[in-house]
């Protein structure tokens, strides 16, 4: 038996997404995206260490990607959700980060 509703934790997980997003929009609290996706990237990765599936770790964050191409094209509509993606991506700091943005290791 689950110690939770799967359902309610995505959706509570939704609402977070949505929270920062909103402070971003908040004047004088905008960080810009180079530390405010590493921030939603830790919130939103929250969420698997605690249990809940991948799959609905995927709905939180496709909710993510798109909260962010939303306000992306309200700014420049001509890009597509696709490249809003890849540009968050760019700014993550795991896993998920891109592979275009990821720098190479120096050797020591």
């Amino acid at each position: 038996m689950k110690a939770f509703d799967e359902e309610a934790v995505v959706a509570l997980g939704k609402e977070q997404v949505e929270a920062l997003f909103r402070r971003q929009e908040t004047p004088g609290q905008t960080l810009d995206d180079r530390d405010f996706i590493p921030l939603l990237e830790a919130v939103v990765s929250a969420f698997g260490t605690m249990g809940l599936s991948s799959a609905g770790v995927e709905a939180i964050w496709d909710h993510a990607y798109n909260v962010y191409d939303r306000l992306c094209r309200q700014s420049d509509p001509s890009f597509s959700l696709e490249e809003n993606r890849e540009l968050m991506r760019r700014y993550l700091v795991g896993p998920r980060r891109s592979a275009a943005g990821k720098t190479k290791k120096r050797p020591r």
